[in-house]
């Protein structure tokens, strides 16, 4: 018998917030990662409202804005060519 109620497979962004959200309800909760170490690149441009509301949800919200740098704009750029802004 599995000492886990839910496995969640991935140790991004979102496998750790759902975990957070997961154990803060009571369930006992196994996270995997093949990854054997952290990297410290980015792969996300920013984080949107309905994050930032999921992050205080498990109350870490108050300590990512913290740390994060506040963009009021920005431009996606491929083949130097604007895409978005």
């Amino acid at each position: 018998m599995p000492d886990h109620d839910v496995l969640i497979v991935g140790a991004g962004p979102v496998g750790l917030l759902l975990a957070c959200l997961l154990v803060q309800d009571g369930m006992r909760v196994e996270v995997c990662e093949r990854r054997t170490h952290a990297d410290d690149r980015t792969r996300a441009i920013g984080i949107h409202r309905p994050g930032l509301e999921a992050l205080d949800t498990a109350g870490i919200g108050t300590a990512v804005r913290a740390e994060a740098l506040r963009l009021e704009g920005g431009e996606v750029r491929s083949r130097r060519r604007s895409l978005a802004s």
